[in-house]
């Protein structure tokens, strides 16, 4: 039958029933591109970007999901736009005081982790595994907690160094005060899992993973300005916390070696030596790559002497300075770290200059990682602060043999973030 002689029977309150012709309704395409808040309410949204009429009414932050119209991908979120339309929308939406008291919420910053995981370099070596690590996270909320402050910090990176003409000033605060909170959280959990006997591997990785999430956070929270404002200049009693946490790594690593093969982590392990073991090996290793003057500055020859506080470290460093700087490369360069022990802090508080030569150099060479958001600022900043300090305490000053080796160390510090081409 012709849809044309359809009938349809309209009933109006205390009047007779009536007939009209069927008349087909137009059709057309459904759309899909409403932002989440209107699809949870269940009403029309306009679909205006980066916030829609509704959002931007009520306040609310605007989002969108991954595809709009069918077969039209759209932004999932305002941090998945081109660069303009996420620092403008975001700006707008938590430019308020209520809001910045709190910073920014939770499910912004898993978001942001969600769809800028790969680009924050996070460790060189991270690569796609996020999903592994956000799903240990629900079971073990201290990891979570570390990484939504990893994600606002790196946030708060984004804007400080955004176009000019946008006005960050008040999400960059907001970043901030969710950065601090969210790590605080995160440490609190942390201790208590601490204090807690490690039984399976997922609560293994959990533990390793916050600590190097806490450490990548102590250099790019530090807020130094000047060289004197930094911890080498301090008189702080607790300018080394962050020292003593870097070394907790490597005594959560020697307890849970037992949990390794069914890590999620295999890739930072794989990451951390070559393929000659040479930054991991148990054997004493000849000091024959290390420079005669480096060797009179720790009290060493080429033989090695694995008794001597200096032996590993300075080993690390000579293997170190000609490797270049890479993605690949990256775990190789903290290596240095896991050679150090709480001797070394203590000579590092009280002012060696040996120790002190020793970590700087590491910071230089760590300076060749240029575009680290969370590490070249600090690294570049303190590696120059050493230079000044040992030229504050007359290194190079001093006589004879003493001063030629101290003017060789302080030349290759200054020189430690370039490449040697050889």
């Amino acid at each position: 039958m012709d849809s044309s002689t359809y009938q349809v029977l309209s009933f109006q309150p205390y009047q007779q029933g009536v007939t009209r012709p069927y008349t087909k309704r137009r059709s057309h395409l459904k759309s899909y591109g409403g932002c989440r808040n209107c699809k949870t309410s269940r009403v029309k949204c306009n679909e205006q970007k980066p916030t829609c009429a509704r959002c931007k009414r009520l306040g609310n932050f605007c989002q969108y999901s991954s595809t709009g119209r069918r077969g039209q991908p759209q932004p999932r979120s305002c941090i998945d736009m081109p660069i303009e339309l996420p620092f403008i929308s975001m700006f707008k939406t938590i430019n308020q005081p209520s809001l910045i008291e709190n910073g920014i919420s939770g499910t912004l910053l898993l978001d942001h982790l969600h769809y800028s995981f790969s680009n924050m370099e996070v460790f060189k070596a991270t690569g796609d595994n996020l999903l592994p690590l956000i799903q240990l996270g629900r079971a073990q909320p201290y990891l979570l907690h570390s990484m939504l402050s990893m994600a606002a910090s790196h946030l708060r990176y984004k804007y400080e160094t955004a176009d000019s003409t946008i006005n960050s000033k008040h999400i960059i605060v907001a970043c901030r005060v969710a950065e601090h909170a969210q790590q605080g959280v995160a440490i609190g959990l942390f201790r208590e899992a601490l204090a807690k006997p490690i039984t399976t591997t997922g609560r293994a990785d959990a533990l390793i993973f916050t600590t190097m999430v806490l450490n990548l956070l102590a250099f790019s929270s530090d807020d130094s300005s000047t060289l004197e404002s930094t911890w080498i200049f301090s008189n702080n009693p607790k300018r080394l916390d962050w020292f003593y946490l870097q070394l907790g790594l490597k005594s959560l690593l020697l307890h849970t070696t037992a949990y390794r093969e069914e890590s999620v982590l295999s890739w930072i392990f794989q990451a951390s030596d070559d393929e000659n073991s040479t930054f991991h090996n148990s054997n004493q290793q000849p000091l024959t790559n290390v420079p005669l003057h480096w060797l009179r500055l720790c009290g060493l020859d080429h033989n090695g002497g694995t008794s001597n506080l200096f032996y590993e470290p300075v080993r690390i460093l000579a293997e170190l300075r000609n490797i270049e700087a890479s993605p690949s490369s990256f775990l190789l360069y903290t290596s240095f770290f896991g050679k150090l022990d709480g001797r070394f802090g203590d000579l590092l508080l009280a002012g060696d200059e040996r120790a002190m030569w020793l970590l700087g150099y590491w910071y230089g060479l760590l300076s060749r990682f240029k575009l680290n958001w969370w590490l070249y600022k600090y690294v570049s900043m303190h590696s120059k602060a050493v230079v000044v300090w040992l030229e504050t305490k007359g290194a190079r000053s001093q006589n004879a043999a003493d001063g030629t080796m101290w003017w060789q160390l302080l030349a290759d510090l200054e020189q430690a973030d370039i490449y040697p081409n050889n």
